[in-house]
């Protein structure tokens, strides 16, 4: 049964392998992928047999990925509406909006609130952003939001964005926010004013 040593990785053992060594499809299948030999996000972990070469950091970086998301849970849902828009500069770089919005989350917390938006929309139609605001909870108590992230614009007058938030609050009961950073994702209808996010995390 041919075999190859993988350092940290193990040993590899291809059953019904050639003498020539094991072929692509004996590798993969033969890989200990639910072994403890798990790749970190950035290792790369080449599997070096006969003239075979293969690269195993891309499929385990998507397990782990894939693994990440199975763990994340929707932990708020938030929408609003842009108040007022601002531009603030232009340039052969692109275009810079502060937007004024309000604020309506449901989940972890639930409560009203405002928010500034500041929008660098470029050439290609991509964008980075970055969020300041605040919520009062339906009980008085007050939570910061911060934000930032890319966009991109996918008709006229609709976008799309992802990002990462970050919450703070003094009141005990919500302190597990605090020093934690959370996935965003979001859509908006840019002729309506509308906006919608979901807010993704491991409680």
């Amino acid at each position: 049964m041919p075999s190859k040593n993988l350092g940290n990785l193990g040993t590899l053992r291809c059953s019904g392998a050639s003498d020539r060594g094991p072929t692509h499809h004996d590798v993969v299948n033969s890989f200990p992928w639910k072994s403890p030999y798990i790749l970190e996000r950035n290792q790369l972990a080449t599997v070096c047999i006969s003239e075979t070469i293969i690269d195993v950091r891309h499929v385990q970086c998507m397990k782990l990925m894939q693994e990440q998301e199975e763990e994340a849970e929707q932990i708020l849902s938030l929408r609003g509406k842009t108040v007022n828009t601002t531009v603030r500069d232009i340039s052969h770089l692109g275009i810079v909006l502060e937007q004024n919005t309000t604020l309506e989350t449901e989940g972890k917390f639930e409560g009203t609130g405002y928010s500034t938006v500041t929008i660098h929309m470029k050439p290609d139609g991509s964008s980075q952003y970055e969020q300041k605001g605040f919520v009062t909870t339906e009980k008085g108590d007050l939570v910061t939001i911060r934000g930032r992230g890319t966009g991109k614009q996918v008709s006229p007058t609709n976008a799309t964005w992802e990002g990462e938030v970050q919450f703070a609050s003094q009141v005990p009961k919500l302190s597990s926010l605090n020093d934690n950073s959370y996935r965003v994702e979001g859509s908006g209808d840019q002729a309506e004013g509308n906006f919608r996010a979901t807010i993704f995390g491991s409680e």
